[in-house]
């Protein structure tokens, strides 16, 4: 017999489509939001190199991104990166909108906290911030079709400024294209369940927008 305790902490703030003047369109429409993911991403790859060095067994025990959901993405196109210890270790794994809060918000001390990280795993760290770039490519196509490329290259300068790591717009790309391409996995999982479902008809109107053309790279 075993006994398994959890422990955790209630995450306070500001989800990201509330946040002001523009809610929901705000968190990718203010340099302000930007600066504060690209800092909190760069932070978070900093701890995550410090974790591996520091618990070197509990780091190769996790699961991988060519692992995870019974290896459903083991054959995408990998970002162009080296695996060195320092482009490559424990992830966040799903940086959508619903992961994240926002505190302190006006001040010095505005920060991003993190939640849901079931799906943490070893992968490129540059796949989180790429994952925020994605969701907000999406937002600014749907909502802003006709100021979208020049809305998103605003959005990857502020980002990749606040970031801190050397990287390059064409890393940034392949990072957040990779998440493009986990998308279209998840999509084409869901179109085989809960058929009729609000969830479903998303699957089958992005499916549609894939295949005609109208979804964008990053």
């Amino acid at each position: 017999m075993s006994l398994i305790v959890t422990m955790s902490l209630f995450a306070d703030g500001v989800a990201p489509k509330d946040l002001p003047p523009s809610a929901p369109y705000s968190w990718f429409l203010e340099e302000e939001y930007a600066t504060t993911f690209g800092n909190y991403w760069g932070r978070f790859r900093t701890r995550s190199i410090e974790y591996t060095k520091a618990f070197p067994e509990e780091f190769a025990a996790f699961q991988s991104w060519n692992t995870i959901d019974n290896g459903a993405y083991r054959m995408l196109k990998t970002p162009d990166i080296p695996i060195t210890d320092e482009t490559y270790g424990v992830i966040h794994g799903d940086a959508h909108t619903g992961n994240y809060f926002f505190e302190n918000l006006g001040t010095s001390e505005e920060r991003l906290i993190s939640i849901d990280l079931d799906r943490a795993q070893k992968s490129w760290f540059l796949n989180d911030l790429g994952a925020v770039v994605w969701h907000a490519n999406m937002g600014m196509l749907v909502h802003f079709p006709d100021e979208r490329e020049q809305m998103i290259a605003d959005f990857k300068e502020w980002i990749l400024a606040a970031y801190e790591w050397p990287t390059t717009a064409e890393e940034l790309t392949e990072a957040c294209n990779f998440r493009r391409q986990q998308m279209e996995r998840l999509v084409a999982y869901g179109l085989t369940i809960d058929v009729g479902s609000f969830w479903w008809k998303f699957d089958v109107a992005y499916t549609y927008w894939n295949i005609t053309g109208k979804i964008p790279n990053c």
